[in-house]
């Protein structure tokens, strides 16, 4: 009779419903600002500070899925001493984990302008930033773990120069 019992129990249990699980909501793109600098940097996007490089092999990663584009991306960076070089791109990840990465490109100047970080700035007069080396090689590799292929470690008039500051921006269209 136990076991009767126990094959009851057992074939109402397999009968019963399973608890539904809710929906999952649909996965999003989701647009991603790539920094690193050596040595220091803070980014600004369409004018506001988001933050900040505080040491060259750790990347900041700013979550720019909100903003419309087209984006203004502008970094005051800092070298201390020895080599020094930035690197930025917009990572999108779509929904179907397809990725596409734009390299940034920089146009720089040595000196501090008034309204430099927003985005109705005339940056016409600034100078391309200069190549110092693809992302991945030269000194910094991939020590900032950014797995970029198209960007390059930058800056205005290689090689930087010891408590040197620049300021980049870069408008960038949607990737």
């Amino acid at each position: 009779m136990n076991v009767l019992v126990m094959v009851a129990a057992l074939a109402l249990a397999a009968a019963a419903p399973t608890t539904a699980q809710p929906p999952q909501p649909p996965q999003r793109a989701r647009t991603l600002a790539l920094l690193a600098c050596d040595d220091r940097a803070v980014l600004h996007v369409n004018g506001e500070a988001v933050g900040e490089v505080v040491q060259w092999d750790l990347a900041l990663q700013v979550d720019v899925s909100g903003d419309a584009f087209p984006l203004t991306l502008a970094v005051e960076a800092r070298n201390f001493g020895g080599p020094g070089a930035l690197v930025g791109a917009l990572r999108r990840t779509e929904a179907d984990g397809a990725t596409m990465e734009v390299a940034a490109a920089w146009r720089c100047a040595a000196t501090l302008e008034p309204g430099w970080q927003l985005p109705e700035f005339d940056d016409r007069h600034w100078t391309p930033a200069e190549e110092v080396a693809p992302y991945g090689q030269g000194l910094w590799g991939d020590q900032a773990r950014l797995g970029l292929r198209q960007a390059s470690w930058v800056w205005l008039h290689p090689p930087a120069r010891p408590n040197e500051t620049i300021y980049c921006r870069w408008r960038a269209d949607a990737p």
